[in-house]
């Protein structure tokens, strides 16, 4: 099997968020207590989308809320990128759209075996010492998303910094994470 890898450098992404955790939007803190698309509940995400309109519309997937969307400066390299499809990929990767919705309700509900392929996908990024995953947005279909797994990435390879001109959010009242 192999991957497609690709690299991001100096590219402006978007990280939409609650306004509860907007000063903290970039520590992933809503993905590691909620599983997301490619990461279980207790593992770290961060996602991010290569539009504003796409970010807005992967935060609300359907359902209109308070968002904050947050510009990044963001570079990588060692991203798996699955824009060019996944043929020739283990069958986790060829079905990464799968019901992960159904497996985090089920772990939610007290099934601690749930898992889902797109999960599996997570496993093999971090097996291989890559950083993240490069992936078509399903709620815009001209939009890419990016998941960043800062907790596993290779140091010195990868950078975000918020677009912040105005120090907007490092003066936002501090957030209790418990």
């Amino acid at each position: 099997m192999s991957f497609a890898i690709s690299s991001v450098k100096d590219r402006i992404l978007y990280r939409a968020t609650s306004l509860k955790y907007y000063s903290t939007g970039l520590a992933s803190i809503g993905a590691r207590k909620s599983a997301g698309r490619f990461n279980r509940h207790g593992q770290s995400a961060m996602y991010l989308s290569f539009e504003p309109e796409t970010a807005l519309k992967e935060y609300w997937n359907g359902t209109i809320r308070p968002v904050v969307t947050i510009p990044v400066n963001f570079s990588s390299e060692r991203l798996v990128d699955l824009r060019g499809g996944v043929s020739g990929m283990d069958s986790h990767w060829i079905d990464w759209v799968c019901a992960w919705k159904d497996a985090r309700e089920l772990f939610d509900n007290g099934d601690k075996t749930a898992d889902c392929s797109s999960w599996k996908c997570f496993d093999d990024v971090i097996k291989r010492n890559m950083n993240g995953i490069i992936y078509p947005s399903q709620q815009n279909s001209t939009g890419t998303n990016l998941v960043l797994f800062p907790e596993h990435a290779i140091l010195n390879t990868w950078i975000y910094t918020p677009v912040d001109p105005g120090s907007e959010i490092a003066d936002a009242n501090p957030v209790d994470l418990s």
